[in-house]
């Protein structure tokens, strides 16, 4: 009897688990598309089309990160060359 007992609460133990990761994952895709929400909805169009192909939210922040960054980047030139030309002025005075 105690080994039909092992095996039933075997069972009922991984009838359990499979239960709760099952409504894990539900939450977890519940969780991701509140989160790609909250990202669509705050883009512009022009960045919103660059991520609108992302699956995952993860390859979304990745690819909004290259984005910011290459624009980080084309700022701090563009601010840099401003700024030679500014002083290359003033010394012509």
């Amino acid at each position: 009897m105690l080994i039909t007992n092992n095996i039933q609460d075997e069972k009922a133990t991984n009838c359990w688990t499979e239960e709760k990761a099952q409504i894990d994952t539900k939450i977890k895709h519940i969780f991701c598309a509140k989160i790609k929400h909250i990202i669509f909805s705050t883009l512009t169009l022009n960045i919103y089309t660059k991520i609108l192909s992302c699956m995952s939210t993860k390859d979304m922040w990745t690819r909004l990160e290259e984005t910011y960054e290459t624009k980080k980047a084309l700022l701090k030139n563009n601010l840099a060359q401003q700024e030679c030309l500014y002083t290359w002025n003033l010394s012509m005075f």
